[in-house]
């Protein structure tokens, strides 16, 4: 099974250290945040098919404020704001008003459902995205536990390229981008035809 330690584990190894036994020894607290940060922000960066989720969100008992009938709170796991709203579980008509205050989503619909990114199990994760977190994270543990300035900028170089576009993060998002079919617009919210049909 991979988890968050066997990651950590993989690259403190490929940067030529030894592995720690757990998330509770000396020096563990540094390697933890280096990790949250670098999958936070890779997932955050891009819309990976892995770290997409759709989610139900629970309705809080409390009607909000006189102008919405229901709020919702928004899931704890979600890297920045929901990308689509949906008033039903099929998720074909994307909920078109509503309003955000902090850690809850405001509404007039009875039930709701988020579209978020998330950072995703590491068995969920592909081979090629994998292998561009372990580079940017060698990177970060090149500095934090061997203190090598010039060989974090090598693995920060071969991750994100030498513009911060590229390297192997740039080379996982065009596999992902490939992957996709493209978009098509709903029938419904297609201006040239509603004007068409008129």
């Amino acid at each position: 099974m991979s988890t968050r330690i066997a990651t950590i584990n993989r690259c403190l190894a490929r940067v030529g250290e030894r592995a720690i036994q757990s998330e509770a020894v000396a020096g563990a607290d540094r390697l933890i945040a280096a990790h949250g940060a670098v999958t936070d922000f890779i997932f955050s960066d891009f819309d990976w098919a892995c770290g997409r989720t759709v989610r139900e969100l629970a309705r809080l008992a409390e009607a909000p404020s006189e102008h919405w009938a229901y709020a919702f709170q928004l899931p704890s796991d979600r890297l920045g704001p929901p990308t689509a709203y949906f008033p039903t579980k099929d998720l074909r008509c994307r909920q078109k008003t509503f309003e955000t205050r902090g850690d809850t989503v405001l509404v007039d619909d009875e039930a709701l459902w988020a579209r978020y990114a998330r950072v995703p199990d590491p068995l969920d994760i592909p081979g090629y995205l994998r292998e561009a977190i372990d580079v940017a994270l060698m990177a970060e543990f090149a500095f934090i536990v061997r203190e090598d300035r010039a060989l974090r900028d090598r693995f920060r170089r071969e991750a994100y390229g030498p513009d911060g576009y590229g390297g192997l993060v740039g080379h996982a998002r065009s596999k992902e981008s490939q992957a996709r079919p493209p978009k098509r617009m709903p029938l419904d919210d297609n201006p040239l035809l509603s004007v068409r049909r008129g």
